[in-house]
């Protein structure tokens, strides 16, 4: 199979000088669905602990199914930005959704709770010292993503949140070739998941990292 050529889908990418906030996305998503009917259909997927509602968008018709969510922790609004900007590059270049050939849901704030706390930086200025003054953290406990029922031994775990209930939802009505959540470093660097053992991928990471500036003395 030939290789999607992304470069106009990469090159569109808008200079952002500022994140968005929960408003905002659903705005953007509630004019997205008003201006392509019949490609974008809103999902309820129920509300948050304090009433937020939770909405996924759904694209396309392809063999196979990808969701995507952003805000898995609330100070990490990168992911509402690639959501927004991709869902509306989709949306309006239905040739390449074609070809994509994937299914696609789009959870824009996974936690309208957490994200609302943050709106002290969202705008700017973009500095760490704003940063670190007006981020908010939901804790573990909490947290949408951290809270699926499991049962280990004599751990019987089943607490779900509406939040991690809204992801249970989509789980339970879909078949998933992939997931992610999109989550974004607060300080630099970056930290790869894979669900499966991939040695040569992780000896081409370490021999990357053997090149760092000289003033780290290999220390980074």
């Amino acid at each position: 199979m030939a290789l999607l050529d992304s470069r106009n889908l990469l090159d569109g990418i808008p200079d952002y000088r500022e994140y968005m906030n929960v408003d905002e996305l659903n705005s953007s998503s509630e004019k997205l669905a008003r201006e392509h009917p019949s490609t974008v259909k809103m999902l309820d997927l129920g509300k948050s602990s304090k009433g937020e509602p939770i909405r996924c968008l759904k694209m396309g018709e392809g063999k196979h199914n990808a969701l995507i969510y952003g805000f898995p922790n609330p100070e990490e609004p990168v992911g509402g930005l690639v959501i927004d900007y991709l869902s509306r590059s989709l949306a309006e270049n239905k040739s390449l959704l074609r070809e994509i050939d994937y299914t696609w849901y789009f959870i824009k704030c996974i936690d309208p709770d957490g994200a609302r706390l943050n709106v002290g930086f969202l705008k700017g200025p973009l500095t760490p010292m704003n940063f670190s003054k007006n981020y908010y953290r939901t804790s573990d406990s909490l947290s949408g993503e951290e809270n699926f029922p499991y049962r280990y031994g004599d751990i019987d775990f089943n607490r779900p949140l509406p939040e991690t209930k809204a992801l249970m939802k989509i789980l339970d009505e879909t078949s998933f070739d992939f997931i992610s959540g999109l989550h974004n470093m607060k300080w630099g660097g970056v930290t790869y998941q894979v669900s499966e053992p991939c040695s040569d991928l992780s000896k081409r990471w370490r021999r990357g990292m053997t090149s760092c500036p000289e003033r780290c003395r290999g220390q980074c």
